[in-house]
Order: structure tokens, then C-alpha cells, then sequence
């Protein structure tokens, strides 16, 4: 089969709309500004080149204050440090830590309580590091660098973050060697999803240098949290959704982080350089909305009856973060502050349940009772838990079988049109005939 020139060129056009489409860039699009081609670069560097790039001279360009920092083994890594003040005012790079709004720099009193560990207590803030990397991928494999890494810390009423990057792979024998003496001095880690993401990654880039980690066995991760307190009411828990809903945190603008390693890449080989600027504006306030974060959520464990918790979602999953930390008084507060914020009905019903089983954990089980009776007209399949939870009360606590009888009898009359309630149908017949038997045995 033969094409003719015009239809070949069509075809060729079309197929390359389709992978702009998917981002895929033209030859021209790669060039450096001026025209030029990396792969036709001569050996005198051009503002934007490759060369250029690897020496350092677009770097110191682009970051006139970044110090340059030379490893024992050779390769330099670089080093930026941002001071931003913890009262939400806005740096002249634009940088906010609301830290203040939250009662101001989380102490270490208050990360024991939400940890549950007492280790916490005894930490000086300073040694409280607040960590996150940017990558070249989205893994932990061995091809995955970590070619920006922020280490943030609260220290002298300020927060202060070093970005620490490596221009080259070529590079990373120094980054590693001042990250690791920067993690040794540390006792304590923050991150978000660093306990699945970060610190494997670096452990991996650690093995790779043939080093041994020397990270800080106290890790917070704060995700877990975050998921915990707010997952009901975010429409997700990424860090950028908790900077706007929960921290107030507004970027005038951002890069979407699924570029950010080819932006990485592009600037390795001396593709426009420059975007590399927006990337170390993402980086940098990811790491100070962590330590705003870890204020705001130390606040609520110490302060749930906030107003700005008082969400239904929030409050549950503050009755849960404070269950599993042993305070089962104010969990219980939580949860009556759920309930009665609660306005769809079946979750209202869902947090009565929970609330019931609360108070029976506690010994109140006559205000256990009280919920069930009260929630018992709620019941439908699928949501039988007063209607059962009476008939178990009234033949272990009241030795009433015939009232026993009436509950799972009002239980398993609930219209069903499901076939998927069949099993629990099923379930409730049986604790009938149970009951039957029973009765009939005393008679």
C-alpha cells in the first residue's frame, strides 16, 4: 500500500496533535530559547545549556543566595534556607506558615499526647524536623531519586527550612552526605505519607551510596491523622486539601506535582532551567504547611471544642483519634458533639451507635439504653443495631424474654426488598426460633 506526499503529511500531522494531546513535546518545544537544540549545542555554553546547567551556572543564576555544599566523594549539592515567621503573614516569596493561628509552634507536650508516646515530651523543638522530597518518579524503586529534599524546623520563634538539591544525578554522593549529617542531629521526624513514600525512598537512595540510615526512630506521619480528623469532610486528604479547607493556606500559584519530574529532567539536561523556580516554590511550602499542620492538630487533640471543629466528621474523628490514645471521657464528649451536629440521618444514626457502645464500654448503660430506644424507629435493614442491642439488654440485663422476643420480632418484620438483607434475615430468624425454644423450655 502507497501514500501520496499530501496524505503521509496529514497523517504525520494528526499523529503528532494526538501525542501533544498527551503531552508529549515538539523538537522545537525542547529547545532551549533562542532556537537552539541541546544535541546541537557547541562547547560554549549559551544561557540556557546543558552545559551551563551542569556547571552551576544556571543554578547560581536562578538562586543567587544558594550556598554550594562539596561532598567528601566529589559533586557538589546545594543548599537554599527560607525563614518564614509562624503569625500567617505572608513572606515577599509568598511563603504563609499560620502556625500562630493554632496556639503557635507545636510543642513537643502536645505531639506525646497525639502520639502516645511520652518520648515526645522530653524533645527540644529545634530537633523536630519536618521533612519532604520531590522525586524523579512516583516510587521507592532503585531508579527513583530524591533530588530535592526540605528539612524544616520551628527554632527561635521562626520556621526555618533548607531545601537541599542536586543539579545532576552525578550529585547525589554529596546530597546524601549533608542530609545524612542533617538527620543525625535530629531526634524526631513529621512528614506526610513519609512513612510509605519518603523515608523508603531515601533509605533506598542511603543503601544505593552504601550508607547506613540514620534517620530518627520518632516519626510522625501525619497523614494518618489527617485522615483520621477530616477524611468525612475534605473532598480528599491531600496535602493541598488540607491547606485550603483546614490551614486557610491560598497559593497565588502553583505547578501540578505530576510535572515536577520532568520539569526535573528538562533542567538536568538544560531544557529552559527556569521552570525549576516554581518547583522549589511548591516544595518549600509543602514543608511550612507541615509544620502549620502539625500546630492545627495538636490544637484539636488538646482543643476539640473548638469552633472549628465542630463539623460532625471532625468531631468523630477526634472521639476516635482520642479512643485510641486512652481519653475515653473526652471521646465520649466528641461524640455527643457529633450526634447533635450530625444532619443526615443515617449517619446521625451510624455516630448513635457508636456513641451507645461508648457509654456501655463506660458502665452507663442506662443512657446506652436510652440511645437504642430512641433510634429504634430509625431501624431499616441494614441498620439494625438499637433493635438488636435491646433484645441483648433485655435477656442478659432483664432476664425478659418476652421482651427479647419483641425486638428481634420488630427486627425481622422491617421490609426488605433487597436479596442482599437475606442473610441477615436469615440471621434473625434463627434468634427467634432460639427464643421460642427457650420459652418454651421454662413453661
Amino acid at each position: 500500500m502507497s501514500f501520496d506526499r499530501q496524505d503521509l503529511l496529514a497523517r504525520q500531522m494528526n499523529l503528532l496533535k494526538r501525542l501533544e494531546g498527551r503531552g508529549v513535546k515538539r523538537g522545537s518545544d525542547l529547545a532551549a530559547p533562542g532556537g537552539r537544540h541541546p544535541q546541537h549545542e557547541t562547547d560554549t555554553p549559551t544561557p540556557h545549556s546543558r552545559t551551563e546547567t551542569r556547571g552551576g551556572r544556571a543554578f547560581d543564576r536562578l538562586f543567587p543566595s544558594a550556598e554550594a555544599l562539596t561532598g567528601r566523594e566529589g559533586g557538589v549539592c546545594r543548599r537554599i534556607r527560607i525563614e518564614v515567621p509562624p503569625d500567617g503573614r505572608a513572606t515577599r516569596a509568598g511563603y504563609v506558615c499560620p502556625a500562630a493561628a493554632w496556639a503557635g509552634i507545636p510543642r513537643p507536650a502536645d505531639l506525646a499526647r497525639l502520639t502516645g508516646d511520652p518520648r515526645w515530651a522530653e524533645l527540644e523543638p529545634e530537633r523536630i524536623l519536618y521533612l519532604d522530597t520531590e522525586t524523579t518518579q512516583l516510587s521507592t524503586a532503585a531508579g527513583a531519586y530524591a533530588f530535592l529534599v526540605g528539612l524544616g524546623r520551628f527554632a527561635g520563634g521562626t520556621f526555618v527550612l533548607d531545601q537541599y538539591f542536586m543539579e545532576d544525578h552525578g550529585c547525589e554522593p554529596a546530597l546524601v552526605e549533608h542530609l545524612d549529617a542533617a538527620l543525625a542531629e535530629a531526634r524526631a521526624l513529621v512528614s506526610y505519607n513519609g512513612r510509605c513514600f519518603d523515608l523508603p525512598l531515601l533509605e533506598t537512595r542511603w543503601r544505593m551510596q552504601r550508607r547506613a540510615p540514620r534517620f530518627p526512630e520518632l516519626h510522625l506521619d501525619l497523614l494518618h491523622t489527617a485522615r483520621r480528623l477530616w477524611r468525612l469532610r475534605l473532598p480528599g486528604c491531600g496535602l493541598g486539601d488540607v491547606e485550603r479547607h483546614i490551614l486557610g493556606i491560598r497559593r497565588l500559584s502553583d505547578i501540578d506535582g505530576a510535572l515536577i519530574p520532568r520539569i526535573y529532567l528538562d533542567f538536568v539536561r538544560g531544557v529552559r532551567p527556569e521552570r525549576i523556580v516554581p518547583v522549589f516554590d511548591h516544595h518549600a511550602q509543602d514543608v511550612i504547611s507541615l509544620g502549620a499542620l502539625a500546630s492545627a492538630v495538636t490544637h484539636a487533640v488538646r482543643r476539640p471544642d473548638d469552633p472549628r471543629f465542630a463539623h460532625a466528621g471532625d468531631q468523630w474523628g477526634l472521639a476516635r483519634l482520642l479512643e485510641r490514645l486512652g481519653e475515653a471521657r473526652r471521646a465520649i464528649d466528641c461524640l455527643e458533639a457529633a450526634v447533635l451536629a450530625a444532619r443526615d440521618e443515617a449517619f446521625g444514626y451510624r455516630l448513635a451507635m457508636h456513641l451507645a457502645r461508648a457509654y456501655k464500654r463506660c458502665g452507663r448503660v442506662a443512657d446506652a439504653v436510652a440511645i437504642w430506644e430512641a433510634r429504634a424507629a430509625q431501624c431499616q435493614p441494614g441498620r439494625l443495631e438499637a433493635l438488636v442491642c435491646l433484645a441483648m439488654h433485655a435477656e442478659h440485663a432483664l432476664k425478659d424474654q418476652g421482651a427479647e422476643l419483641a425486638w428481634i420480632g420488630t427486627a425481622a418484620t422491617a421490609p426488605r426488598a433487597e436479596k442482599r438483607y437475606e442473610q441477615e434475615l436469615d440471621g434473625l430468624r434463627r434468634r427467634i426460633e432460639r427464643i421460642e425454644r427457650k420459652i418454651e423450655k421454662t413453661r
